[in-house]
């Protein structure tokens, strides 16, 4: 059986998209892989609260804006090769411009 290849950015129209498509694909990969996981990968402190950090990135694919710190954050937790993380920070920078 052949695994499933792990969704890439330019598949989809939205970066907010694209971090659901990734988190359900690892999640089926690893049931253990939830939201409060990428949430611990993303180094989120505890002052959240506990549902804080399981919200976070459910606000984030709603809309919630990403720092250029959280960015960066989100490229070595997607462990996104060079190019790929450049087209990503690019991405999510135009799409949360202000118009």
């Amino acid at each position: 059986m052949t695994r499933a290849p792990a969704p890439r950015l330019e598949e989809f129209e939205s970066f907010r998209d694209y971090l659901a498509a990734w988190q359900a694909f690892k999640q089926r990969q690893d049931p253990g892989f939830t939201r409060s996981e990428v949430a611990r990968r993303l180094e989120v402190r505890a002052n959240w609260g506990l549902q804080g950090v399981e919200r976070l990135l459910g606000e984030i694919i709603e809309g919630r804006k990403l720092t250029d710190s959280f960015i960066d954050r989100f490229v070595a937790v997607l462990e996104l090769e060079p190019e790929a993380a450049r087209a990503f920070r690019v991405r999510v920078r135009y799409e949360q411009a202000e118009s």
